[in-house]
């Protein structure tokens, strides 16, 4: 296994396809993998293109997962913002496009994945994000990364309707 000192972003994809096989959901595969190019976008987001980190699919549900480095506030509120943005997307705007691409969907399911390190453990500041979700009555998940460790979900996502 990689070490977490030196670990890049897209090194937690793996790990979390893995996790995402043993709660019986399908990797989309990377030829399948969703993009949205600025060319399907009604409005210029100030980027040419928008990729899901991992994206997972279980019948007529789609798992998004966004993965950040390492566990701190800051990174928690980047992933929550993407997060937050690309639910928006799904739902508003691209549902026709994702459904192209992984086959027809009804609900979503979406998480955070942060990599804890011995420099920046998660320690107490489970309990600020989980008040951050609640306080914003957001439904996501979250998923702690560790060295020689299964990835841990310590909140389950709800599943949303779409």
């Amino acid at each position: 296994m990689v070490d977490l000192r030196d670990m890049k972003e897209k090194e937690m994809y793996p790990i979390l396809e893995k996790f995402l096989c043993k709660k019986d959901f399908k990797k989309v595969p990377e030829k399948k993998q969703l993009q949205i190019r600025k060319e399907d976008m009604k409005e210029d987001i100030g980027q040419t293109y928008v990729t899901f980190d991992v994206l997972g699919r279980k019948d007529d549900t789609i798992w998004v997962i966004e993965c950040k480095k390492p566990c701190t506030i800051e990174q928690f509120g980047f992933a929550l913002g993407q997060l937050l943005y690309y639910k928006f997307l799904i739902e508003k705007y691209f549902r026709k496009k994702v459904e192209e691409k992984v086959g027809k969907i009804s609900a979503g399911m979406y998480s955070i994945a942060l990599l804890e390190t011995k420099k920046h453990p998660l320690g107490n500041q489970l309990k600020i994000f989980e008040s951050i979700l609640e306080e914003n009555k957001l439904t996501f998940g979250f998923i702690s990364v560790k060295d020689n460790e299964e990835p841990q979900e310590l909140i389950e996502p709800t599943k949303i309707s779409l």
